[in-house]
């Protein structure tokens, strides 16, 4: 069974360095040298493509280079695949969720147990999330989620720095020395309620 837009939504903004459009779109980069490469095209030659328009642009190899070739691109690829990645646990996280994506109230508490009150508001800056994910992993070496371009590495801290990042930019509903920050009630309602948080953006920018 697929996952819901919900779902997706909530692990690529947890456990990637995704972003949220204006448009309450999904944004992930591919890099600067992912384009189209016509020349570079290969097609198997085999029972269905003896008719095709060989030349310049078409050019054949046969079926077992071809094979070859797709189990060592698979080979290549598979350890740094969606999939892959997401069944691993982030050992960089804030930890708010546990293991099996639900959400942790002790984790929670002792985050926002040292909370800044302006006004009639409890507020939780981003600095308080990276003091709290210091507290936990002190200053632990935590290894590598995945490679780019399978050579350059990027950290699980890299990987949660950027979830902080856009939780705070695109989640957050107040301010705090003119930085992004959430009310603990808004912060709560975020992690309990993810759904609603992110039909509320999307409803938002409509409007504008």
């Amino acid at each position: 069974m697929n996952s819901s837009i919900n779902s997706l939504y909530e692990n690529a903004i947890k456990d990637f360095n995704s972003r949220i459009s204006s448009t309450g779109a999904l944004v992930s980069y591919s890099g600067s040298k992912t384009g189209r490469s016509p020349k570079d095209k290969r097609f198997a030659m085999n029972n269905k493509s003896n008719d095709i328009w060989w030349g310049d642009v078409n050019m054949p190899i046969d079926q077992d280079f071809y094979t070859k070739c797709l189990d060592l691109a698979k080979s290549y690829i598979e350890p740094h695949t969606v999939n892959t990645i997401t069944s691993k646990i982030n050992p960089a996280s804030t930890g708010i969720w546990n293991k099996d994506g639900t959400f942790n109230k002790e984790i929670f508490d002792k985050l926002t147990k040292n909370f800044i009150l302006l006004g009639d508001k409890k507020i939780i800056t981003k600095q308080m999330f990276w003091d709290h994910l210091e507290e936990r992993h002190k200053g632990q070496q935590l290894g590598n989620a995945c490679h780019v371009y399978m050579f350059i590495p990027v950290s699980w801290r890299k990987v949660t720095e950027g979830s902080i990042n856009d939780l705070f930019k695109y989640f957050s509903d107040t301010t705090y020395k003119n930085e992004p920050a959430f009310t603990i009630d808004r912060l709560f309602e975020f992690y309990t309620n993810p759904n609603k948080c992110m039909n509320e953006r999307v409803k938002n920018n409509s409007l504008k």
